[in-house]
C-alpha cells in the first residue's frame, strides 16, 4: 500500500471516529430542568415538605450539585437517579427514607439540572460521578461516622451495584431497574433505546467510550455485587421496556452471584415497567390519565398550565410501599 493510500485509509478511519463522536455526545446532551408548571408530580423541592442544605462536590474537576436532607440519624441514604431525570425527581422516595428514620443526599450527575458539563457523557458516567460523591462523604465531617446505604435507579441502579467494587463500607443496596455493564449497554439495547448510536461500528464507540471513561468501563453489577457482602435488594418490572429483564437486568445475571445477601423483586401487573414498578398501582393509573391530558394540551402551553395547577401531585407520587417497606427491611 503506498503512502498516499495509507493516509486515506487513516483520515477516513478519523472521520468514521468523529462521526460516532458527535452522534455520541448528541445523544448523551445535558439535561435541564422541566417547565415546572406543566410537569406533574412531587418533582421539585416546592411541592415537597422537606429541608436540605445544598452541596457541591468536585467529580474530575466538574462542579456537582448536591443536597443533603438532615434527619438527626446516623444512617445516611445516598440517592441516584437515571438517565434523562434529575435528583428532585426521587423527592417522593428521599421523603419516604426520611419518614423512615434515615438522612438522604443526592446529586445531580455531570450535565444534569445545576450541575456542569456540556453533556450526560455517557452510561459509565453514574459510576464516576457516585464514585466521587462517596469519596467526597467520607472526607466531609457532615457525614461523619454515618452508616452508608445506596438507593438507584435505572442509571442510577447499575452505578449503586458497579461502585461496590471501589467502595466497600457500604451496609446496603437497593437497585431498582438497573442495568448490569454500561460499557455494552450501548450496543446490547439497540436503536430503541439509544436510536442511532446503536447502529454506528462496535470498535469506534468502544473506542471513545474508553477514551471517555478509562478504567471504570472494566466494572459492572455483577462484579460490584460480588465484592460485597452487603444486603443487596434487585427490583425489576417483568415488562421493562427500556432496561429488558430477560436480558439486560441485573437480576437477569443472578447465576454469576456469589453474594448470598441478594434478594429480589419482580414488578408484575401494574408495576411490571422500568418506572411503573416505583409507584402505587392508584399512581400509576392516575399518570396514565395525566399523560393523556397532557398530550392533549400540549399546543395549548396557557391551559395545559391550568390544567397541572390542578393536579394531585400527591397521588401522582405515590409510591409502591410493597417494594419500598422491602427496601426498608434490606436496609435494617
Amino acid at each position: 500500500m503506498s503512502i498516499k493510500d495509507k493516509i486515506l485509509d487513516s483520515a477516513k478511519e478519523i472521520s468514521k471516529y468523529l462521526a460516532v463522536k458527535k452522534v455520541y455526545d448528541k445523544f448523551f446532551s445535558r439535561y435541564d430542568r422541566p417547565n415546572y408548571d406543566i410537569t406533574p408530580g412531587l418533582v421539585c423541592i416546592d411541592r415537597c415538605n422537606l429541608n436540605r442544605i445544598d452541596i457541591s462536590f468536585n467529580s474530575n474537576n466538574y462542579l456537582l450539585k448536591g443536597y443533603y436532607y438532615p434527619n438527626n440519624s446516623n444512617k445516611l441514604v445516598v440517592v441516584c437517579h437515571g438517565l434523562r431525570s434529575g435528583s428532585d425527581d426521587y423527592l417522593p422516595f428521599i421523603n419516604y427514607f426520611i419518614n423512615n428514620g434515615y438522612e438522604c443526599f443526592s446529586f445531580n450527575y455531570k450535565g444534569t439540572y445545576e450541575s456542569e458539563g456540556k453533556g450526560t457523557v455517557g452510561m459509565s458516567e453514574s459510576l464516576v460521578d457516585l464514585d466521587n460523591a462517596l469519596k467526597y462523604i467520607k472526607k466531609d465531617n457532615l457525614f461523619k461516622n454515618k452508616d452508608i446505604y445506596l438507593f438507584g435507579h435505572s442509571w442510577g441502579g447499575f452505578a449503586v451495584c458497579s461502585v461496590l467494587s471501589l467502595h466497600h463500607n457500604i451496609k446496603a443496596v437497593a437497585s431498582i431497574s438497573g442495568f448490569n455493564d454500561a460499557a455494552t449497554m450501548i450496543v446490547d439495547k439497540g436503536v430503541f433505546y439509544v436510536g442511532e448510536v446503536a447502529a454506528l461500528p462496535k470498535e469506534y464507540i468502544d473506542s471513545y467510550q474508553y477514551e471517555l471513561f478509562k478504567d471504570y468501563l472494566k466494572y459492572n453489577a455483577v462484579m460490584g455485587i460480588n465484592n460485597t457482602n452487603a444486603k443487596i435488594l434487585l427490583a425489576h418490572g417483568n415488562n421493562d421496556m427500556v432496561v429488558d429483564y430477560i436480558n439486560e437486568s441485573i437480576m437477569s445475571k443472578a447465576n454469576y452471584f456469589i453474594n448470598n445477601n441478594v434478594s429480589y423483586y419482580i414488578g408484575k401487573d401494574y408495576n411490571n415497567g422500568h418506572e411503573s414498578i416505583l409507584y402505587s398501582k392508584e399512581a400509576n393509573e392516575y399518570q396514565k390519565e395525566v399523560k393523556r391530558q397532557i398530550k392533549k394540551l400540549k399546543n395549548n402551553e396557557e391551559e395545559l398550565k391550568i390544567y397541572i395547577s390542578n393536579v394531585d401531585h400527591y397521588k401522582y407520587s405515590e409510591i409502591n410501599e410493597e417494594l419500598f417497606k422491602k427496601i426498608i427491611n434490606t436496609f435494617k
